[in-house]
């Protein structure tokens, strides 16, 4: 029993170590409002092009609205899509950082 335990515990610490690899290549748009017929992809597109970087559609590998850990009535769902690379994703938020400084 304690060897099945252990086994499970180490199965569940790996699992967790492969969920946050993976979301190593994953941006968050947070607030941005829903509008019908909405494409995740072309608005993702539109906020890299927003923070200086042209990206492709094939470097997103997906996009889609998530439902929030904790619902804040009248805030829109946000936004998760995964890029092709985590280079990509910094390049993003660099653009994007560089352009709040320029605001405050």
């Amino acid at each position: 029993m304690l060897q099945t335990e252990e086994k499970l515990s180490e199965l569940h610490g790996q699992f967790s170590k492969q969920q946050q690899r993976a979301r190593l290549f994953n941006i968050e748009v947070v607030g941005l409002p829903k509008t019908t017929n909405e494409s995740p992809v072309e608005l993702v597109m539109k906020i890299a092009t927003h923070a200086g970087v042209q990206l492709q559609p094939d470097q997103i590998q997906s996009a889609h609205r998530v439902q929030p850990m904790r619902k804040v009535e009248g805030r829109p769902k946000p936004i998760v899509a995964t890029l092709q690379s985590r280079m990509l994703k910094d390049k993003i938020i660099a653009g994007l950082q560089k352009d709040l400084q320029k605001i405050t």
